[in-house]
């Protein structure tokens, strides 16, 4: 994946200030600052635009490059499948947990879940 010079600047935006609270605040102080100022910000987000921020486990796979050996891989196989049980099955759990059917977007140098209306996985699966 290629980044751009904003792209970085953006990012490092975040950790700029992270060090302006502990530079000036100490590490104890300016590291609760840090995690209070970006949780009201997370809050913020979601109330205003409907944006999650993703976890760092979550993004880390967003940042990362071809020579990575930590990639998942699953395979499943399966003897038989019934398509429209598998569907209604999906389209149940996505009704109960909106991350199901979000969308990741890229806003201020991190990356948000997107959350999509109720007919989201429908239209994309039919």
């Amino acid at each position: 994946m290629k980044f751009g010079l904003l792209d970085y600047l953006k990012l490092s935006l975040w950790y700029v200030v992270w060090g302006t609270f502990i530079y000036f605040q100490g590490a104890l102080y300016g590291t609760v600052m840090y995690f209070v100022t970006v949780s009201a910000f997370s809050m913020m987000m979601k109330t205003l635009f409907n944006l999650e921020l993703l976890g760092g486990a979550d993004e880390i796979f967003f940042l990362d490059d071809h020579r990575n050996r930590g990639n998942i891989v699953a395979c499943q196989v399966m003897t038989s499948c019934n398509f429209e049980k598998v569907r209604d099955a999906l389209t149940g759990k996505a009704a109960v947990f909106p991350r199901l059917r979000s969308t990741v977007v890229k806003s201020m140098g991190k990356y948000w879940f997107k959350e999509q209306d109720k007919n989201f996985i429908t239209k994309t699966i039919d």
